[in-house]
């Protein structure tokens, strides 16, 4: 899925998980925190406060 919206600054980036502003999950946890970097399975690692709850309903 392509992100829309314009890519957040990285010399001034929001606060929270940089992709909030574009990322159609978002919620008010994202703007507050910064989502910890997580490995998922061997290899693949996701920062994302809500990663296990996505790829549940995507394997649904």
């Amino acid at each position: 899925q392509k992100l829309e919206g314009e890519i957040p600054s990285p010399i001034n980036p929001p606060p929270g998980c940089r992709f909030n502003t574009r990322c159609p999950h978002a919620q008010e946890r994202c703007r507050a925190e910064v989502p910890e970097w997580r490995e998922m399975s061997s290899g693949h690692h996701v920062a994302c406060h809500f990663s296990e709850e996505l790829t549940a309903a995507l394997e649904n």
